[in-house]
């Protein structure tokens, strides 16, 4: 989850150098669905944030079978492209809708 840095060499100073730690992008994944009036939209991100995959499905209407379909589906998809190692580190799947879809 964590990486080393290059060591920080300071003019000076006693002791070792100070070694910075970062999160490893590569660490840990997420994928995040939103819900929409009008479309379903997918990213997956790397432990910072960075998009590595995205995809967008629209529709009429967000009926309730279509959609759950639609995220099986669309999430296997995206997983496609991800090794086994990428794919064993999803650490979550976050999920947003509207509060009232109707009209």
């Amino acid at each position: 989850m964590l990486r080393k840095q290059a060591r920080l060499q300071s003019e000076g100073r006693v002791g070792q150098p100070s070694v910075p730690i970062a999160l490893n992008p590569k660490g840990a994944y997420s994928i995040g669905v939103k819900i929409g009036r009008s479309s379903l939209d997918f990213l997956v991100v790397d432990f910072v944030g960075v998009v590595i995959g995205s995809d967008r499905h629209h529709y009429d209407y967000p009926d309730t079978d279509t959609v759950y379909e639609l995220i099986d589906e669309r999430i296997s998809q995206l997983m496609v492209g991800m090794n086994k190692t990428q794919a064993s580190r999803i650490v979550g799947i976050g999920v947003s809708a509207p509060f009232s879809l109707s009209g």
